[in-house]
């Protein structure tokens, strides 16, 4: 029997427990789920929803959102680390490869160099319409 996610729409052939996502959502809702814990722990806000990220996951293409390549994993980067005050929410996060993860760390987006800052402004637009919207 397949069903239908409601999350990303797609057929698959089960579901996770009684939720009515596929493995994939259920596997980005546990990590949505991990960062918000650590901002909300902190006292940042901390609302980012797998609509949400699926939505930013679909606007970069599923790909890193500082180099463009796609990766068969990738991370939720805080654009403004949670250190610093950035919190888990959709205009703070965006898709990170492996090494683009590494090249940014926890440095504020201000003081990034080993990221081309073309990538950077690019990143800065789209979560600078999300924060209109917020």
């Amino acid at each position: 029997m397949k069903y239908i996610c409601s999350n990303c729409q797609k057929r698959c052939h089960a579901h996770i427990g009684r939720s009515t996502w596929c493995f994939g959502c259920y596997y980005m809702y546990e990590r949505i789920k991990r960062h918000r814990q650590e901002s909300g722990r902190r006292g940042l806000r901390a609302d980012l929803t797998l609509a949400e990220w699926t939505a930013t996951l679909t606007y970069f293409k599923s790909s890193c959102a500082y180099c463009g390549d796609t990766a068969s994993h990738l991370h939720i980067e805080h654009f403004v680390p949670v250190n610093l005050g950035g919190g888990t929410t959709a205009s703070n996060c965006v898709p990170a490869c492996n090494k683009c993860n590494s090249k940014k760390r926890s440095v504020h987006p201000n003081q990034v160099t080993l990221i081309p800052e073309k990538r950077m402004s690019y990143v800065r637009r789209y979560l600078s319409k999300l924060d209109i919207q917020e």
